[in-house]
């Protein structure tokens, strides 16, 4: 934190690891001057790390959802739900196992990471099913149908300009 004080002449309230990469979090009157122009200083930093660094700002008093979802940023989720201490992260398929990191390393950094700021006792991650198959369960009527791309073997478009039908 020392070293990140020199660079960008701010200091910082906290740092911890997340993934492959250092976060450093700031006061937000003070984030741009960290950044630096031309987020040079966060190119200086990456390089004397050699790791990817993310600065964010110092989370407001209940703004939970907003400090999830810049930590866990590029990857997508569906919603954020705190209920008596527990944060449950609804998230699509694709974004499911990289939230949970292997062998459960990223959920677990960041529950602690909620438990300094937040008061967190847990942190679950929620797979969405797609509508489809909310619907197939329901039985709604829309769910009869074939999505645009699924076709049998001598359905595709190809077949049936070639004119094979079996």
């Amino acid at each position: 934190m020392n070293l990140f004080s020199k660079i960008t002449g701010v200091t910082a309230k906290n740092c911890f690891n997340y993934g492959n990469s250092f976060i450093f979090v700031v006061d937000s009157q003070l984030f741009s001057r960290a950044m630096g122009s031309n987020r040079i200083n966060l190119r200086k930093l990456s390089y004397t790390f050699k790791k990817n660094i993310r600065i964010i700002r110092l989370p407001e008093s209940n703004d939970i959802e907003e400090f999830i979802k810049v930590i866990i940023y590029p990857l997508r989720y569906k919603k954020i739900s705190n209920e008596d201490g527990n944060v449950i992260i609804s998230s699509c398929s694709e974004s499911k196992a990289p939230l949970i990191g292997r062998d459960h390393s990223k959920i677990n950094q960041l529950s602690e990471i909620l438990k300094q700021y937040f008061n967190i006792k847990s942190v679950k991650i929620v797979w969405v099913q797609k509508l489809t198959a909310f619907a197939k369960q329901t039985g709604l009527p829309f769910a009869n149908y074939k999505s645009r791309n699924t076709f049998s073997k001598n359905e595709t478009p190809r077949a049936k300009a070639r004119g094979i039908n079996k």
